[in-house]
């Protein structure tokens, strides 16, 4: 059983909620990248989606989960410049566009 509050939160003005993103998105908006950077990464763990698809193209049909890899014992690092540029400039983008909301 799970100590965490899963209801919904609630917002005075719905309009404070701003849009529902789902997890199919993540990896795309970037916030998957985010995520792990931050919060996965230093501490030697990985958060991975789990979905429907086609694995050798990397296409997600539909999200069924998600999955923690790692043992936590050396943090996780990665070389690829060119795509974690790709993944910043997401989640840039959608910032923008949630302020722009505003």
């Amino acid at each position: 059983m799970s100590n965490f509050d899963t209801t919904a939160q609630e917002f005075d003005n719905e309009e404070d909620a701003g849009p529902v993103l789902s997890f199919y998105d993540w990896p795309e908006k970037g916030l998957l990248w985010l995520v792990n950077t931050t919060v996965f990464w230093p501490r030697g763990f990985a958060l991975g989606i789990t979905g429907t698809g086609d694995a050798g193209s990397g296409t997600i049909d539909s999200v069924i989960g998600y999955s923690i890899h790692g043992d936590g014992s050396s943090p996780i690092s990665a070389s690829n410049d060119e795509l974690a540029q790709k993944r910043h400039d997401a989640v840039e983008a959608l910032f923008a566009e949630l302020r722009a909301k505003n």
